[in-house]
């Protein structure tokens, strides 16, 4: 499953299911181009990436704001003057389901989670569509296990943007197809990253067949095989990614 010298670009790129989506695709020969609200964050990742590949990756990083459709626009078109044509996309930015306020319904609330992991989906898809290559391109929006369930205790606007990239992924691949773009999705359960393992490990584990955590790594191997030829048929589609 080789993307040699083939674009493809990956917000949430400094830590995390981003980060483990682009180390993976650059082993894979990926020309990337990443993006993060995380300048500093971006900065290591590009760093950590470069150390693990000989010859080093070409790697464009792009600190961003995915809510701010002007800045995806630079964004894509900046990376398709430099890095050539958009072969595949991983949109895995976006916020956690931790409240920011007491009162799910708070209107802060819900423009930040809304913002960050629906919208931003939606200017990330639009920017990538219009610069794909020729041949076709591929893209994989990220929802969450939450985003094909309720589940009782998670946030009402997180719930809402969550269930919305998987509508979102529906309807956009629908309207790309004839263009030979494909789009789907990926649904994990919580993943062992620095911020959730320690959080939500006793309350995961006794609710998938696993009985433990996904690794970063696992989403990322979901994320490459949908990019790649080797699921040139598949779009539209929600592949959960929980343990069973």
């Amino acid at each position: 499953m080789s993307f040699a010298g083939k674009l493809v670009v990956v917000t949430g790129a400094a830590s995390g299911n981003g980060l483990a989506a682009a180390r993976l695709l650059a082993q894979r020969g990926a020309a990337l181009s990443l993006a993060d609200i995380n300048a500093e964050g971006l900065g290591k990742a590009r760093a950590l990436i470069e150390s693990e590949n000989s010859p080093k990756s070409h790697i464009l990083t792009i600190a961003l704001d995915v809510r701010d459709s002007a800045q995806i626009d630079s964004w894509i078109k900046r990376s398709k003057d430099k890095l050539g044509p958009l072969y595949g996309a991983a949109d895995v930015a976006g916020v956690t389901e931790k409240q920011l306020s007491g009162d799910p319904l708070d209107a802060a609330e819900w423009d930040h989670r809304i913002g960050t992991n629906l919208t931003g989906v939606l200017h990330c898809g639009r920017a990538q569509a219009r610069n794909a290559s020729s041949e076709g391109a591929s893209n994989v929006n990220v929802s969450s296990i939450v985003g094909l369930i309720a589940v009782a205790g998670v946030g009402l606007a997180y719930t809402v943007s969550k269930h919305g990239v998987v509508g979102l992924t529906r309807r956009i691949a629908q309207h790309l197809a004839p263009k030979n773009i494909r789009v789907n999705c990926v649904a994990p359960a919580v993943v062992a990253t620095p911020l959730t393992e320690k959080a939500f490990k006793d309350h995961q584990i006794p609710m998938n067949l696993m009985q433990r955590l996904a690794k970063p790594e696992e989403l990322a191997s979901v994320i490459a095989l949908l990019l790649s030829q080797e699921a040139s048929f598949l779009t539209g589609s929600t592949y959960p990614v929980d343990g069973g």
